[in-house]
């Protein structure tokens, strides 16, 4: 394909950032930016960070708490926050159900400065009597997008997140497809239970067969099913306990003799009598 740069115009228009262009349309971007044209075709962009530059955002509670952070991308970071169960953020929301307000204090500086900055921010957060909901220390810098790491936008969370967050073929997240399932369990909790009974009923003697070949060592089946094993072989356990214990009696007399001090006169009188 010859990419024009009109068609480079079309192409940059799909995506909201540089990053996803460069990333998602890669002949694309290269033409464009070897004949000079990313300037022009990604003037509706809106600017992120990357590797080297962050910056800071601040989560204010009408209960004067807030939360601090360091971003390379800010409407994204936003947006993860208050849909990530295991955000401060979303812990906050969830309990107080307050309203709160979100402040970008500082453009995309170097990320060692950001870093400095966060720290700052905080101190003056505290010292301005705010409640500091950050439960890490200030200076990480958090996850960017690493060269050659391909990222898509899941389908039920709509938060973009690495392939390996995504099995093969599916447009879903893993976190999402087991919520899902979850979710589908509770629903249907009495359906599935009743439909395992009746197959387990019909099918019992496929069942047994495919145990006995799984387990076809008698070790492995009794360290699966010891209680239901020992019930089985219950007369055989007996008569190989009466028969070991008839065979080593005066091993067992000697040892509890010498060992008497970890055992009660009960337990000697009662071994000794046998």
């Amino acid at each position: 394909m010859n990419w024009t740069k009109e068609k480079c115009q079309d192409e940059a228009l799909k995506y909201e950032n540089r990053t996803d262009f460069r990333l998602k349309s890669q002949v694309s971007y290269n033409k464009a930016r070897k004949n000079d044209w990313l300037d022009d075709v990604c003037s509706h962009m809106k600017v992120v960070g990357n590797l080297h530059k962050r910056c800071i955002y601040v989560f204010e509670f009408s209960d004067n708490y807030a939360y601090v952070g360091l971003t390379f991308n800010y409407e994204k970071r936003i947006e993860e926050h208050i849909i990530d169960d295991g955000s401060a953020v979303y812990q906050k929301m969830l309990m107080s159900g307050l309203s709160y307000i979100t402040k970008k204090l500082t453009d995309y500086v170097d990320v060692n400065d950001a870093k400095l900055l966060e720290g700052e921010y905080v101190r003056k957060y505290k010292l301005d009597n705010w409640f500091i909901l950050n439960r890490n220390r200030t200076g990480s810098i958090g996850g960017c997008i690493k060269k050659g790491e391909v990222r898509t936008i899941c389908e039920s969370c709509k938060i973009e997140k690495d392939n390996k967050d995504f099995y093969s073929g599916k447009n879903t997240c893993k976190s999402c497809i087991s919520k899902q399932r979850k979710e589908y369990y509770q629903e249907n909790k009495e359906v599935i239970l009743e439909r395992n009974k009746e197959y387990k009923e019909n099918n019992k003697e496929k069942i047994k067969i495919k145990e006995k070949e799984y387990y076809e060592n008698h070790k492995e089946y009794y360290k699966k099913y010891s209680k239901k094993y020992r019930l089985e072989n219950k007369v055989y356990f007996l008569e190989y306990s009466k028969m070991y214990r008839e065979k080593n009696q005066n091993y067992f007399k000697n040892y509890y003799l010498v060992n008497s001090e970890k055992f009660s006169l009960l337990d000697l009188f009662i071994e000794l009598s046998k």
